[in-house]
C-alpha cells in the first residue's frame, strides 16, 4: 500500500501500467507482457462493489496477503467480468441474494490485483487492452436495498429500497516508467511495518498463533511497539 502511494494511488483508485512494466517499479514475481492494472479498496466505511473487466487474471487478498476471491478467468465470473462485493469484518447489514460474486475479507482494506493480455491485439499493442479496463472497471460503495435485493426482502422492512445511484468516475494513476517500491523492507522497517498494520486493522484479523509470535517481540494491537536496544539488535 505504501509502494502504490508513492506512486501516487489513494485508496478506491487503480495503479495501471498502460506501456507495461518496467525495471523502474519493484514487484515480485511480475512480468513485462500483460497490462496490470491494481488498487487498495477501502471497506472501512462499509460493503465496497468493483465491476471487474472481462478476460482478466485477477485476485482479491486481504492486507496480511491472503485470499479472498479470484476474479476473471479463475473467478466466478470465468472470464466474463461482473460485480465482486467485498464485505469488511463484522459487517451485519443486509447483503443481495443475488448479482453479486460476494467475498468476504478479514481486514478493513483488500487488495486487488488483476492483469489482462495482449498476445491477441494486433502488433501485441497494450492500448486495446487498457481501453477495455479503463471502460469496464468500477470501485463504489454497495447501498443495501439496491440491485440484487429480492422483493421479498424490502416486503420483510428491515431494508429500504435504495435508489440507483450515480456512480462515481473511476480513478486511474499511470505508473508506466514510475520508479516505487512494493517489496517489504528486509531491516527493522519490516517489523515497523508490520506493528502499524496490527494498530489498524481489527484485533480477530489474523491468527491467533501469529499475533502471539508478534507479542512476543513486543508488537500487540493498542499498545506502542519500543523495543529495548536488545531486541533492536535481535530483530
Amino acid at each position: 500500500r505504501k509502494g502504490m502511494q508513492e506512486a501516487g494511488a489513494k485508496d478506491n483508485e487503480i495503479l495501471m501500467f498502460s506501456e507495461l512494466l518496467g525495471s523502474e517499479s519493484v514487484f515480485l514475481t511480475a512480468n513485462a507482457d500483460t497490462v496490470y492494472f491494481i488498487g487498495i479498496i477501502d471497506l472501512s466505511s462499509g460493503p465496497m462493489v468493483i465491476e471487474t473487466p472481462p478476460q482478466a487474471l485477477g485476485i482479491f487478498d486481504d492486507m496480511w496477503w491472503r485470499w479472498i476471491i479470484d476474479f476473471g478467468l479463475p473467478g466466478p465470473d470465468r472470464g466474463e467480468g461482473g460485480r465482486f462485493l467485498l464485505v469488511p469484518p463484522n459487517y451485519d447489514g443486509a447483503l443481495p441474494d443475488s448479482g453479486y460474486h460476494i467475498g468476504h475479507s478479514r481486514t478493513t482494506r483488500a487488495f486487488m490485483l488483476g492483469r489482462s493480455f495482449i498476445n491477441e491485439n494486433p502488433g501485441m499493442d497494450p492500448a486495446p487492452t487498457v481501453e477495455l479496463i479503463k471502460r469496464t472497471t468500477k470501485i463504489y460503495p454497495y447501498a443495501q436495498g439496491g440491485f440484487g435485493t429480492p422483493i421479498a426482502t424490502l416486503l420483510e422492512g428491515t431494508v429500504r429500497p435504495a435508489s440507483p445511484a450515480e456512480l462515481p468516475e473511476t480513478v486511474f494513476v499511470e505508473a508506466s516508467g514510475t520508479a516505487f517500491n512494493t517489496i517489504p523492507p528486509n531491516d527493522f522497517g519490516f517489523y515497523e511495518l508490520l506493528n502499524e498494520l496490527v494498530q489498524e486493522q481489527p484485533a480477530g484479523s489474523t491468527e491467533i498463533e501469529l499475533m502471539g509470535e508478534l507479542a512476543a517481540i513486543g508488537i500487540v494491537k493498542g499498545e506502542p511497539f519500543a523495543p529495548d536496544e536488545r531486541m533492536r539488535r535481535v530483530l
